[in-house]
């Protein structure tokens, strides 16, 4: 087996958080990754105490696989201190799964108020993969004016 791969996955509070607990187990199984940084917003950690149970201050981790793993680490989404933040920081790149409609808009603008908004604008500016999944379908026209002017267009989008 090749080198472990360090990647970061982070949660919004766009509907779709149990595609990440998908997205997350599937990553806790794959043995070419060795560790995931979880991301999850003030929204995703709302979302996902509604979806399964508990309360928003519980660990996501727990939340989302049902128990702690030594594979992932959480970091609280206010945190720009978190080590990702850095380019230095050894990361095979960033997957956003469901992705906020607002979350995409700010990282093509530019802006990074927050912990996943500034990994997103690391990941960019040391090109690395940078994948934004988005949990509504179909979409509407602003929906795509929006997804257009992101980094790299959604599929679905693209004329």
């Amino acid at each position: 087996m090749g080198e472990q791969r360090r990647l970061t996955l982070a949660v919004t509070g766009a509907g779709g958080t149990r595609m990440a607990r998908y997205v997350l187990s599937a990553l806790v199984r794959d043995e070419r990754v060795g560790h995931v940084d979880l991301l999850v917003s003030e929204a995703g950690r709302t979302l996902i105490a509604h979806e399964f149970g508990g309360s928003q201050a519980d660990d996501p981790v727990e939340r989302l696989l049902g128990e702690r793993h030594d594979k992932v680490a959480a970091y609280d989404p206010e945190d720009l201190t978190a080590p990702m933040v850095s380019g230095s920081y050894p990361t095979w790149g960033m997957v956003v799964v469901p992705c906020a409609l607002g979350v995409v808009g700010r990282i093509a603008q530019g802006q990074a108020n927050t912990l996943l908004e500034r990994a997103a604008d690391v990941c960019l500016k040391e090109r690395r993969e940078l994948v934004l999944c988005d949990a509504r379908r179909p979409s509407t026209s602003s929906t795509c004016a929006t997804w257009r002017r992101s980094p790299r267009p959604a599929p679905s989008c693209t004329r």
